[in-house]
């Protein structure tokens, strides 16, 4: 087993991942997000670079489950005990369920990697990634604090139900989704910038 291109950009989003949890504690909510959200483009092209030059590996899927773990379980749930302030015994239990459930759901792709269908590639059950897109809605959805915990209650909940879940979820293109991420790290990074 080797280093590869791959595995050094899973390396990288796992630290750049670290960096958006820094900057929840040192800098503001924008620019930790817009942080995750790179750290989110890195682990969408280690992928494709593995399949473009022919550098998957089992190493490689270990160390991407890795860094999956730090960018979409970690972070998230941060942003929800401490920007978010949801530390009532329900968000604590929900927080540990959505925490469970994402282990198994990284772990298990380890294991089985993708599913096919009709010549087509997708996950078993609901990819970690839309932790980031919970919190974008909870950032987006400007409301009171008891409506924010059971808006983030339903949301992380039922993510954690459709992480363990074992249907087929299509696995997007990824260049429409890095796209897609980079105008929402432009736009989160110019909010940040001139937040406060």
């Amino acid at each position: 087993m080797e280093m590869t291109l791959a595995t050094s950009v899973s390396l990288l989003a796992a630290a750049v991942g670290w960096l958006a949890v820094v900057f929840l504690w040192t800098s503001n909510i924008y620019i930790s997000f817009s942080v995750a959200i790179l750290a989110f483009i890195l682990d969408s092209l280690d992928g494709y670079i593995a399949r473009k030059y022919h550098q998957e590996s089992e190493l490689g899927k270990l160390v991407d489950s890795f860094a999956d773990l730090i960018i979409y379980l970690v972070w998230p749930l941060l942003v929800l005990f401490y920007y978010f302030n949801l530390r009532d015994p329900l968000s604590l239990v929900v927080q540990l369920i959505f925490l469970a459930s994402g282990i198994f759901r990284l772990a298990r792709f380890c294991l089985v990697g993708y599913k096919h269908r009709g010549g087509n590639s997708g996950y078993p059950g609901l990819p970690v990634v839309f932790s980031h897109f919970n919190i974008l809605i909870l950032l987006l959805v400007e409301t009171t604090p008891i409506i924010r915990f059971w808006l983030a209650t339903v949301l992380f909940g039922f993510q954690s139900l459709l992480m363990i879940g074992s249907f087929y979820f299509p696995k997007p293109k990824t260049l429409p989704l890095i796209i897609l991420l980079l105008v929402v790290f432009t736009s989160l990074l110019i909010k940040g910038l001139n937040y406060g």
